[in-house]
């Protein structure tokens, strides 16, 4: 959730507040807000139950500085 917020000039002045608006539906019912605030983590199925689910592959860069040069 989001809410828009307002204070007055003065340094103890009155704070205002807009309603409640819903930035995303979460894909699951278990997320969590990373600890830096930035981020948020949530566990989402990868395959149906009881079929194992296909390995992911990842792509790791080496050296990706020299292609910059280019």
């Amino acid at each position: 959730m989001a809410v828009e917020i307002s204070a007055s000039g003065a340094a103890v002045g009155p704070f205002k507040y807009g309603s409640p608006k819903l930035l995303f539906h979460p894909p699951s019912s278990e997320w969590e807000v990373a600890n830096d605030g930035k981020r948020f983590l949530a566990f989402t199925p990868v395959a149906p139950e009881g079929v194992p689910a296909p390995p992911t592959p990842i792509t790791v860069v080496l050296n990706w500085t020299a292609g910059l040069k280019k």
